[in-house]
């Protein structure tokens, strides 16, 4: 019997800000959601749509076009050791990582992975808290399949 989703579920979504500056220093921010989940090798790599990376992404005008990536912000939650429980609110900054894209150029989606995260002062460490596991994800096969 189903009996809802857990924390590590609810708190896999994290918030995004990224940030792109154009060549004449204009600077443009773009927000939307992205989830981590750990790959067969153990690595965090964070799941969200394209046109979070690359903002001119299937646009018809030329809006964003010239823009290029600086800087994303994530921001979730942060587990509690002691109670197991998301308690406080966390933020941290990639600067860089590595980009999977889709074969397909109309797939919307982009894995993100072997991050580089700025540091910042006075803060404290940060980690992933909350991700979804590899094992729960669907497979080719199971994509192949219709469904009942």
């Amino acid at each position: 019997m189903f009996h809802g989703l857990t924390n590590e579920f609810l708190y896999a979504a994290y918030r995004l800000t990224c940030e792109f500056e154009h060549a004449n220093k204009h600077r443009i921010a773009l927000c939307g959601t992205g989830f981590f989940v750990k790959n067969t090798d153990g690595q965090l790599c964070l799941i969200t749509n394209r046109h979070m990376i690359e903002p001119n992404y299937k646009r018809s005008d030329a809006e964003y076009a010239g823009y290029s990536f600086r800087r994303m912000e994530v921001t979730g939650k942060k587990r509690d050791p002691a109670s197991d429980l998301p308690v406080a609110d966390q933020q941290f900054e990639f600067v860089g990582f590595r980009t999977w894209l889709s074969d397909t150029y109309e797939n919307d989606v982009v894995c993100l992975n072997d991050f580089l995260v700025a540091e910042k002062r006075g803060s404290t460490s940060s980690a992933i808290d909350y991700h979804i596991p590899y094992d729960l994800l669907a497979t080719d096969k199971q994509y192949s399949q219709k469904l009942p």
